[in-house]
């Protein structure tokens, strides 16, 4: 990727977040990284992101509670997301204001496939 990509991770689990932001920075990719969704609506708030990779399920606030509080704010950054439980389906965080979902365990390749995709279409 040849673009200057800001992505902010939004996951709970710090070793994972320390993994996606070593995955992402492999694809030249300036990462911020929250723990829950409060601290990242904070964050975007202040800043501008290319886009957000967030798990869903956060203490605080989860990732689908962040679509909706984005919603509320304008604040028209893609989404996509990560969990580990099969309920979540594309459709259901697309109807949300997702642009996909990521199951975990998931793959450098994954990353690397999904995160091109949204950045080519902006």
């Amino acid at each position: 990727m040849s673009k200057n990509l800001k992505v902010l991770i939004v996951e709970d689990d710090g070793d994972l977040r320390d993994v996606l932001e070593e995955m992402l920075v492999d694809l030249n990719c300036q990462c911020v990284k929250a723990e829950n969704g409060q601290k990242a609506l904070e964050l975007l708030k202040n800043q501008d992101f290319t886009c957000v990779i967030s798990d869903i399920r956060m203490p605080k606030m989860d990732g689908m509670t962040l679509l909706e509080k984005m919603e509320q704010n304008q604040i028209e950054t893609p989404v996509i997301m990560i969990t580990g439980f099969n309920e979540y389906t594309d459709e259901i965080v697309v109807n949300k204001g997702g642009v996909a979902v990521i199951h975990k365990p998931f793959s450098y390749d994954q990353i690397k496939e999904i995160v091109e995709h949204y950045i080519e279409v902006l």
